[in-house]
């Protein structure tokens, strides 16, 4: 017919509200925002490993980030906006799941499914919460445990005597022992998860995802449970 064009041309910016509205623009939302934090998680345990180099070592590192402060505070404010719009992402995508469940299958799927996958988004809150924690603890230094703001013989901030402080009480180390615990099996089923969600779950590919998520899991947890653990035991002092 003379003057017909096809159907409507749908905006751009319609399509993408309706890609990020979708359960799949979700759950690729949710795998680039977790490995954005994955890689931060990373990066600042190499930083906080420093403390069995002693003193000196992680008072410098913890220098040459203050003397960076814009930078410093450019990357903070942009990781949490990458946190909330994980953590946002993971409540629209449980909000839809449980929509387009039927009621009656809920049991079956419970019983198919792990403790970590069913319970991810508690998890995540729970780091989430131990997060605002550690830093009013050691980055706003709002909850005092000791060493505050006390300075070092080169008259830089004394960071490591405060995590020697913060961690000798038993509430605090507890408390990031336990997070890391649950971080590590937030890590171990997001990490099998994002393999799904690319598409990477052939059968080539899952003996690769079988030991690559627990192992990065395992590292993580454990590396920065060690901390605490090498202050308990005096291996840091």
């Amino acid at each position: 017919m003379r003057g017909y064009t096809g159907a409507p041309q749908v905006p751009s910016y319609r399509r993408l509200q309706r890609i990020a509205g979708s359960s799949i623009g979700n759950k690729f939302l949710m795998a680039a925002t977790g490995i954005l934090l994955l890689l931060f998680l990373i990066g600042h345990l190499v930083g906080n490993l420093q403390i069995f180099q002693g003193r000196e070592a992680v008072n410098a590192y913890a220098k040459w980030l203050h003397d960076h402060g814009g930078l410093l505070w450019t990357a903070r404010i942009g990781l949490l906006a990458v946190f909330c719009l994980h953590i946002f992402t993971a409540i629209r995508l449980t909000v839809q799941n449980r929509k387009a469940r039927p009621e009656t299958y809920r049991y079956e799927d419970t019983l198919q499914a792990s403790w970590a996958s069913r319970h991810m988004l508690l998890t995540g809150i729970v780091v989430f919460a131990y997060v605002v924690f550690h830093l009013l603890h050691l980055t706003f230094r709002v909850i005092d445990t000791g060493g505050m703001g006390v300075a070092d013989a080169a008259g830089r901030l004394d960071v490591y005597g405060m995590l020697i402080s913060g961690f000798t009480h038993p509430a605090v180390a507890v408390a990031y022992v336990a997070a890391q615990v649950l971080l590590g099996i937030h890590v171990w089923h997001a990490t099998a998860s994002f393999f799904q969600t690319m598409g990477w779950d052939q059968p080539v590919l899952r003996r690769l995802v079988g030991w690559t998520a627990p192992t990065l899991a395992v590292l993580i947890s454990a590396g920065y449970i060690s901390i605490p653990l090498a202050v308990w035991f005096g291996i840091v002092s």
